[in-house]
């Protein structure tokens, strides 16, 4: 749609962004990057591992006379998946907190245009145009739009608190359309 030769933008929302906001959207990212990231499968991985070794115990003892070995190993996966599941997530959301802290236009009050072919991110210190080619992959949440890729900011986060339930299922609907296979929702 145009208006006096200007084009109209689908949806334009408004908001500003917190670091909670922008933590959470950088641990989305993250997580989401494949399916190894998932803290609670490289915990579950872990945990297997330090079974497998556990189920070993009763083979040692009865050719090694000692069970120090598997035990050890069990206790080294069983500490991996405490480091994978509980320690790891923090500290990649507090790099989330740092990324935020470091960039001063982050917090800045924004609005974000969708057009058919690009969006626009403005606040009063700046105004990025990025195309939907440029987007190499957009997740979806409850709380939660991320878009990732060769972007003039590395990360764009949108919080979909404050939204209208028309405004979340326009946008929903342009980037399934547009970002068929790099559209991903996310848990």
């Amino acid at each position: 749609m145009e208006l006096n030769g200007k084009e109209l933008p689908i949806v334009k929302i408004e908001g500003k962004m917190n670091c909670r906001d922008f933590q959470a959207g950088y641990f989305l990212a993250q997580k989401n990057a494949s399916p190894l990231h998932l803290p609670k499968v490289r915990a579950g991985l872990c945990l297997t591992g330090a079974a497998v070794c556990a189920s070993m115990i009763p083979t040692w003892l009865a050719y090694f006379f000692s069970c120090l070995a598997p035990a050890g190993a069990a206790c080294f996966f069983l500490a991996l998946a405490g480091l994978f599941g509980f320690v790891i997530p923090s500290t990649v959301k507090s790099r989330g907190a740092a990324l935020f802290a470091s960039n001063q236009t982050l917090s800045l009050p924004y609005a974000v245009s969708f057009f058919p072919d690009r969006f626009l991110l403005e606040n009063e210190q700046e105004s990025i145009l990025e195309y939907w080619t440029d987007v190499e992959l957009s997740l979806e949440n409850k709380q939660y739009y991320v878009f990732k890729g060769n972007l003039e900011k590395p990360l764009v986060v949108i919080p979909k608190q404050g939204l209208t339930e028309k405004e979340k299922r326009a946008i929903t609907e342009l980037l399934q359309h547009r970002l068929v296979s790099r559209y991903r929702r996310a848990y």
